[in-house]
């Protein structure tokens, strides 16, 4: 596919609205403590961590964290203290505990792209990269699911990687690893330059080389003819570095590109560009579909179609995302105020109420019957909503003060 298009920074608030944590973090009062791994120092603790798997046959997990980063410790208190989570890594794996920001943690980041934290980095027995996982992981019972089908994974069974393991600096450029420095500010811009001129300077197939593609995903460059090529070459991305890593990617690329072609009044390129991710990730195809058409008509202003988009996904979808569909209905209430809109807007989420009886789309569904005129419906809304919140321990200060603007 060619996408010839100039670099610009790439919009966050799909990612905001499809990729966020929603919900309050309570701590498990269950005292379970993982057995973190210590070396003779910090400086040595990567490679003998690599040496002491090899010998005891175990996996290992390496967890990148940040100190100002809330949801690492949100994590090392619930999901880090699970029982079943704990006495799996303890039996199965070692694992070993990193700060972002120390000189292991800076070398380990580089090596493995870390620009985001919590990072967990799993290794076969014998130093094999498998995958990657970031973010914060709330499903206790399915990260021991995870853990589980980690334990068959064998060197043998995994694809040739571009890159070895146990070299932690191939020579990376300067530039690129003094990017993993906290605050870089402006400076984020400077370098990102000096990578596109780099990358430009390279034969394509470079591209697919380690230092190379280092710099690909670090700065997010995902359009114009390194985006072209990195979509032609998915698959081999995606066995060279594995599938975490290239997904991350193609998630940026889209975000790039979309607010492009949003900002040209492109849709036919848009549209184009969302069949093409989407036979990339088939099983994730409905997910990109939905996330990134929505992002694109929200950028123009469609709100009309907007709402097509969410119509159609809470119809046909067997497991709508309800949440979502909550925050885009949100962004249509701050936006517009046309009246049929905001009538359609009201009309879904009395349907989403409907299937999921929780204080935030009771909430949403309060505002748009008040911005509807509808007071009576309106309050009865903002009253469940308090109903449900106070039930859960939120804070319904905002609903209560709805209620009192629109008082009669």
């Amino acid at each position: 596919m060619n996408i010839i298009i100039k670099i610009i920074s790439p919009l966050l608030f799909t990612v905001l609205i499809f990729g966020s944590l929603s919900g309050q973090i309570q701590a498990d009062t269950n005292q379970a403590v993982i057995n973190y791994f210590e070396g003779s120092s910090s400086k040595q603790a990567y490679q003998e961590i690599r040496d002491t798997a090899f010998v005891e046959n175990r996996h290992v997990m390496i967890s990148i964290i940040s100190e100002w980063c809330y949801w690492c410790r949100a994590m090392e208190e619930t999901t880090f203290k699970d029982d079943e989570v704990v006495n799996k890594l303890n039996q199965n794996f070692l694992v070993l505990r990193v700060d972002a920001h120390t000189q292991i943690g800076l070398a380990l980041s580089a090596k493995f792209r870390v620009s985001s934290f919590p990072t967990l980095l799993f290794f076969t027995p014998d130093g094999y990269f498998i995958d990657k996982r970031t973010g914060y992981i709330r499903d206790a019972k399915a990260f021991v699911g995870e853990l589980r089908d980690l334990l068959k994974v064998e060197s043998s069974g995994l694809p040739e990687r571009g890159f070895d393991p146990s070299i932690l600096n191939p020579s990376f450029p300067a530039f690129y690893l003094s990017s993993f420095q906290p605050d870089l500010g402006e400076k984020e811009l400077e370098l990102t330059a000096i990578a596109v001129d780099t990358l430009m300077g390279l034969n394509p197939e470079q591209w697919l080389d380690e230092i190379p593609w280092s710099l690909i995903y670090r700065f997010q460059i995902g359009m114009g003819p390194i985006g072209s090529f990195f979509l032609d070459n998915y698959e081999r991305y995606n066995e060279r570095f594995g599938s975490s890593e290239s997904y991350s990617h193609l998630i940026n690329l889209l975000n790039q590109n979309i607010a492009f072609f949003a900002h040209k009044g492109a849709e036919r390129e848009a549209l184009e560009l969302i069949e093409t991710a989407k036979g990339l990730e088939a099983e994730k195809s409905d997910e990109i579909s939905l996330r990134f058409k929505v992002a694109f008509y929200m950028q123009s202003s469609d709100w009309s179609a907007v709402l097509d988009e969410l119509e159609d996904h809470l119809n046909q979808s067997t497991n709508p995302n309800l949440n979502s569909i909550n925050s885009v209905v949100l962004k249509i209430h701050d936006s517009t105020s046309e009246s049929e809109i905001l009538k359609r807007a009201a009309a879904l989420m009395k349907r989403v109420t409907q299937k999921e009886r929780l204080y935030q789309h009771f909430d949403t569904y309060a505002s748009l019957l008040f911005r509807l005129g509808k007071k009576e419906e309106g309050t009865a809304a903002a009253q469940k909503a308090i109903e449900l919140g106070e039930a859960s321990g939120i804070d319904v200060s905002d609903t209560r003060f709805l209620l009192e603007i629109y008082r009669d």
